[in-house]
């Protein structure tokens, strides 16, 4: 399994609607998680991950060009053969060890388990915005269901993550929230833009 550079944050790109008009080009050199289908705009991310059966049936063609790492806990079919599997470990907490993971019923959750089991002690989260606004649900395109209704969020995805967050502190790890649109309005935010811009001085 890939190791992460612990001096380093690693950004995790998930697809709220706040990252519209992101200029991806600043993500380059950078250590980078990509949710779903935001690996077709940052097609250099060190890894694509996600959770879901569907996504990967609806993607197949998508995924196997990606040049990355490739980790999921979903069912597969045996199409692509370099897909990393990872075991379910708990639904919910901070944990994870070699190949199972803690996955939250939610890709975002999942993927700040397996960002630590890597290595990572600095997380900066990207389009987790945890809202829906009205059929604005993504920065991208391609989801045909109805939106995830609001109260999904708020009463069961929000607490875990803040339960996630105060898990991570406590192990000494490191979390920023990269959205200031976002419901996870107990993780400290940072201006992307500011960082990605600093880091290139």
């Amino acid at each position: 399994m890939k190791e992460f550079n612990k001096d380093r944050p690693v950004y995790i790109v998930g697809g709220g609607p706040s990252l519209k008009g992101f200029d991806w080009d600043l993500l380059k050199g950078e250590q980078v998680i990509a949710i779903n289908r935001a690996h077709e705009f940052i097609p250099f991310a060190d890894i694509l991950y996600w959770s879901d059966t569907c996504y990967y049936m609806d993607n197949i063609e998508s995924i196997r060009k990606f040049k990355g790492l490739k980790y999921t806990v979903c069912r597969l079919d045996g199409r692509l053969k370099d897909i990393i599997k990872l075991d379910r470990a708990t639904k919910w907490g901070c944990n994870g060890v070699n190949e199972a993971i803690s996955f939250g019923n939610n890709s975002g959750y999942a993927a700040i388990n397996l960002a630590s089991i890597l290595g990572a002690r600095e997380v900066i989260l990207l389009g987790y915005d945890m809202m829906n606004r009205a059929f604005d649900t993504h920065f991208h395109s391609g989801y045909s269901k109805l939106p995830i209704k609001d109260i999904k969020y708020v009463q069961d995805w929000v607490p875990r993550f803040e339960q996630l967050y105060r898990g991570f502190t406590e192990l000494g790890v490191t979390i920023l929230n990269g959205s200031n649109k976002s419901r996870l309005d107990f993780i400290p935010y940072i201006d992307p833009m500011t960082r990605l811009n600093k880091v290139k001085l």
